[in-house]
């Protein structure tokens, strides 16, 4: 197994950053060492005075005579010297031990990056091992970037393209899942994972981890009997197998992360006491990144025992692939609950009992509070009231990204992503036509339903969801066309109109635009209540503006169609307003009449007040309203 160090230190030159790269060279002893951003030109001499007496003196760099080389590559004593294969500003490709290594630090530019993209590509046509390290520069996916301004997704897509383009795909990483930070607090944080490694399907054979030799070996043993007897006895074998390596390998997890915390908080005090003590933080950020290990280990295991496995082989057996389709994710069930007092139920009776003896509290931990423009006098005597930290926008709640004013492309984009991951999830060329439907049916049509539900979508985002579900349904791929012998909006009629029922995404979100609106005209809770004590002016006019809502417009837009297409029941006329609600026509007596110089702040009459005993008892002054 080869081991490579990668790290972007923003000058050697410093005595700290010196130190803290001695250190993880004895703790990890590289194989190949990859130095980015060293800001100082590569002086053997002084390298060797840096104590990197484990590496060879020679250094790899390119040198365009501008500036200092960005990317240095040494290599550990007593093994070849690595083969420079491509070499430029933006990356390194050597030739190490029979693999290829590619070290990375691309340009911040998403127009210079396709340089990189282009050398990269003629680099991983060949069959050879090929690991991709180092700072990239651009995010992958949509979920990878907090706070700021938005991804150019011109320039993700481009990196998604190279990626799947050279058949590379992620290595598992642990510890924090950004890796780059730009040091500020608050709402001026960012968080990105600019650093990655990726590697070919060569690389993931030629080096497969720990768990796959368990695996494999324990696979192997030989067994006798019924093909259903062979697969199960193997099981049952691979299962007691696994506990033993997750035993020897991981240990009592829940104890290890007990052990660290207690060290943390140790090291924390003993800081707070000698604030001066490089000594002293240099194990607290060890303890910290060790901890943050532990915990994404308990995370893992916890996740893989709620996940629910999605198909991935095609609709041999329709009955169970239908089925598995439209089971609903958080449904899961509860394998193990931590009590108070640090106990571990897992039977499914003792959790039942504690759920119900316990009763349900508010979690200070999960809640957060919202507040809008007030003194911070005022905010502190809110927050030790209810004893809840204060949040900031945005946020994701449930899944839904919370913001403070109007929805962009950008916020709802990860949402698209997930439309189209899990459509490239499937083996679309194994798929049958009717697995397709049933997909685009109870799958790919459904992801979107709750981020609908409360926002008003973007149209470019909705024809960028379309053409995912057109293609997906057509060829199996979402990103290859093929001509197309119906027109898309016939498939998507209902069965009576010669369809097959498939919705169309636009038709989604308008529709529950309008149970919106619905709701928000015909109170009947504390939501509807609120937003018309909000939008609704003391005139009874409808809010032009959004006032800082990201949902209003959205509600407003659809409540012309609601009024379009909804008409009256009078039953006992307590609940009608007589001048602002359409009774009688497509207009209220407000907008029929028209005429500013009423005092309608004044006029809060029912129809019931004009109707006695089943008859019409309409004034004579305004009788004329009603001749027709």
């Amino acid at each position: 197994m080869i081991k490579i160090l990668f790290w972007n230190c923003r000058g050697i030159a410093n005595l700290d950053t010196s130190n803290i790269l001695i250190d993880l060279m004895k703790n990890s002893f590289p194989d190949l060492l990859c130095i980015v951003e060293p800001k100082v030109k590569p002086d053997e001499n002084k390298l060797y005075r840096k104590n990197f007496f484990s590496m060879e003196r020679e250094v790899i760099f390119f040198d365009n005579g501008v500036s200092y080389p960005n990317i240095w590559v040494l290599w550990r004593k007593g093994l070849t010297k690595p083969v420079v294969l491509a070499c430029s500003r933006q990356h390194i490709t050597v030739l190490f031990e029979n693999v290829m290594i590619s070290c990375i630090h691309a340009n911040c530019s998403y127009i210079r990056r396709r340089e990189l993209w282009r050398d990269l590509a003629v680099i991983g046509a060949s069959n050879l091992p090929w690991i991709v390290v180092g700072d990239f520069n651009v995010v992958l996916r949509a979920g990878e970037k907090k706070g700021g301004r938005g991804v150019r997704w011109r320039a993700v897509e481009e990196f998604q393209d190279f990626v799947n383009g050279s058949c590379l795909f992620e290595a598992n990483s642990s510890g924090s899942e950004y890796t780059w930070c730009n040091g500020q607090m608050g709402n001026n944080r960012i968080l990105c994972k600019l650093y990655r490694m990726l590697c070919n399907q060569a690389w993931s054979s030629l080096f497969p981890g720990w768990k796959y030799k368990v695996v494999a070996e324990n696979w192997k043993q030989p067994i006798v009997g019924d093909p259903l007897f062979l697969i199960s006895s193997k099981l049952r074998c691979l299962k007691s197998r696994l506990k033993e390596w997750n035993t020897s390998v991981f240990g009592q997890n829940k104890h290890h992360i007990q052990v660290l915390s207690a060290r943390v908080d140790a090291l924390q005090q003993h800081l707070d006491s000698e604030i001066d003590n490089n000594d002293i933080a240099w194990e607290l950020t060890q303890a910290n990144q060790l901890l943050t290990t532990a915990a994404n280990y308990d995370e893992e295991l916890w996740k893989q025992k709620a996940r629910v496995n999605w198909l991935h082989s095609g609709d041999r057996n329709t009955a169970y692939f239908h089925a598995l389709a439209c089971i609903k994710q958080n449904k899961s069930l509860i394998y193990s609950l931590q009590t108070k007092d640090g106990r571990l139920l897992e039977e499914q009776d003792e959790i039942k009992a504690h759920i119900e003896s316990s009763g349900q509290i508010f979690s200070s931990e999960k809640s957060k509070l919202f507040l809008g423009a007030m003194s911070n006098t005022k905010k502190q005597r809110v927050k030790a009231i209810l004893g809840f930290d204060e949040g900031c926008l945005p946020t994701t709640y449930l899944g839904i990204p919370l913001v403070q004013g109007r929805v962009t492309r950008t916020l709802l984009r990860p949402l698209v992503e997930k439309i189209k991951r899990r459509a490239t999830g499937w083996a679309g060329s194994l798929l049958s036509l009717q697995g397709r439907v049933v997909l685009v049916q109870s799958v790919l049509s459904s992801i979107s339903i709750y981020s609908m539900g409360i926002y008003k979508w973007p149209a470019s985002l909705i024809k960028e969801g379309e053409r995912i579900l057109h293609n997906f349904f057509w060829s199996g791929e979402p990103d290859s066309r093929k001509a197309c012998i119906v027109a898309w909006d016939k498939v998507c009629k209902p069965f009576k109109e010669v369809g097959i029922n498939l919705r169309r995404l636009k038709a989604i979100n308008q529709s529950l635009m309008m149970k919106l609106s619905w709701n928000f005209l015909n109170p009947t809770d504390g939501w509807s209540e609120f937003m018309r004590a909000k939008f609704i002016s003391k005139s009874g006019d409808f809010s032009r503006i959004t006032k800082g809502s990201s949902i209003w417009a959205g509600v407003r837009g659809a409540i012309e169609d609601v009024r379009a297409h909804s008409g009256w029941v009078i039953g006992d006329e307590a609940s009608i307003n007589l001048w602002r609600d359409n009774w009688c026509s497509s207009l209220s007596l407000k907008d029929w009449i028209n005429d500013d110089h009423i005092p309608w702040n004044d006029l809060h009459a029912k129809l019931s007040s004009i109707i006695v005993e089943g008859r019409w008892a309409i004034p004579e002054n305004f009788s004329c309203c009603f001749k027709d």
